[in-house]
């Protein structure tokens, strides 16, 4: 604040010291605080608007960071439901080649069966003749010593 009693003007053209009067003094003071206030008030704003705008700046890079990560996690799932389909596709393929297979082996099996008991008949019968004869023999050389 200015001092009122210490304040006084001296004339540029004859010396002579002129007290200031305090409506003087206090339009003086106004207007200084005035242009300080408003000053003070620019500069606030210029703070202001910076600092807005570096937290703009912040929220608009956590932004693009948060997109980023949706992104990489829908690619990754978009990822892993392909491989899911993927392995349930081939999983079906592989059940449906082992049905064929297993179809295929009873195919055979039926096939083969008819063929396999006749051979068991003929391998049974030639070994009950085969018995036989040795019996048959048997007692034809026991017949003979006797």
């Amino acid at each position: 604040m200015i001092n009122v009693t210490d304040t006084r003007i001296t004339c540029p053209n004859c010396g002579t010291v002129i007290p200031v009067s305090e409506a003087l003094a206090t339009q003086l003071a106004a207007e200084l605080e005035a242009s300080l206030r408003t000053e003070n008030e620019q500069r606030l704003k210029k703070a202001v608007k910076a600092a807005e705008a570096r937290k703009h700046g912040e929220f608009e890079l956590e932004l693009l960071d948060l997109k980023s990560q949706l992104s990489e996690q829908e690619q990754k799932a978009r990822k892993a439901q392909e491989m899911e389909l993927a392995l349930r596709k081939k999983a079906r393929m592989l059940e449906a080649k082992q049905n064929e297979l297993d179809l295929e082996l009873q195919r055979k099996l039926d096939e083969e069966k008819p063929k396999l008991e006749e051979n068991i008949r003929r391998h049974i019968h030639k070994e009950r003749e085969l018995k036989l004869k040795e019996k048959e023999k048997q007692i034809e050389d026991l017949r003979r010593a006797l």
